[in-house]
C-alpha cells in the first residue's frame, strides 16, 4: 500500500507543479543597452563603446513563480574608443550570446499583474571583429553566464511590459598569447512580453 502511495504521489507532483494562473508560453522582445567590458591585446587595453541591440526571449511558465527561459541577444557594428589609448575609428565588433536561465518570480497585487523577478543561467558569448580591429582581436566564442533581476507588469493577462538589469560574466582565457581576465559586463533590457 506505502509503494501505491508513493507512485500515486510521483504522479500528481508534476501536475500539482504545473498548476497555474499564469498561461504557460511566453515570448518577449527587448531593446538592449550593452556595456562590453575592456579586453587586452598586444598593443594594450582595448576600451569599448557603450551598444544598443536588441533581445529576444522564450519562457516557459512552469507555474506562477518558477520558469525557465532562453534569450539570445544581437549588437551589430558594437564601436571601439581605443585600443592602448589610441583611438581606431572604424574600428567595432558584432556581438551575440544567448543565456538559458531559471527565473523565480514573486507576483504582487490583488490581480498578480505585478512581478518582482530574480535569474540566473549560463550560456555562449561570440564577438566577431570587424577589418579595422583584426589586428588587435580575433573572433572569440566563449562560455558566459547571466545573473540579474527586474520587474514585469500585465495589464492584461497576455500582454505585459518587462525591465532588467543582469551581469553578463564571461570567461575568456588566453588568446593570442594575451591573457584575458573574466570580464563582467552591464546589459539593461525594456521590452514587451506577450503570453499565449
Amino acid at each position: 500500500m506505502k509503494k501505491i502511495a508513493m507512485m500515486l504521489g510521483f504522479l500528481l507532483v508534476p501536475g500539482a507543479l504545473l498548476a497555474q494562473d499564469v498561461p504557460k508560453g511566453e515570448v518577449g522582445i527587448s531593446y538592449e543597452l550593452y556595456r562590453p567590458a575592456n579586453l587586452l591585446s598586444p598593443p594594450g587595453p582595448i576600451h569599448f563603446d557603450n551598444s544598443s541591440g536588441i533581445s529576444v526571449r522564450a519562457t516557459v511558465n512552469l507555474n506562477e513563480w518558477a520558469a525557465v527561459e532562453t534569450v539570445f541577444s544581437f549588437h551589430t557594428n558594437s564601436g571601439v574608443e581605443n585600443v592602448a589609448a589610441v583611438p581606431v575609428p572604424n574600428g567595432s565588433l558584432d556581438i551575440f550570446y544567448n543565456t538559458y536561465r531559471f527565473k523565480g518570480t514573486s507576483r504582487q497585487g490583488d490581480q498578480k499583474q505585478v512581478g518582482v523577478f530574480a535569474f540566473a543561467g549560463p550560456g555562449w558569448w561570440r564577438a566577431d571583429p570587424n577589418a579595422a580591429m583584426e589586428p588587435f582581436i580575433g573572433t572569440l566564442t566563449k562560455f558566459a553566464f547571466e545573473f540579474g533581476g527586474g520587474i514585469e507588469y500585465y495589464p492584461q493577462r497576455n500582454v505585459g511590459f518587462r525591465f532588467e538589469l543582469s551581469d553578463l560574466v564571461v570567461k575568456i582565457g588566453t588568446e593570442d598569447g594575451v591573457r584575458q581576465p573574466t570580464t563582467n559586463n552591464f546589459v539593461l533590457r525594456i521590452g514587451a512580453s506577450f503570453r499565449f
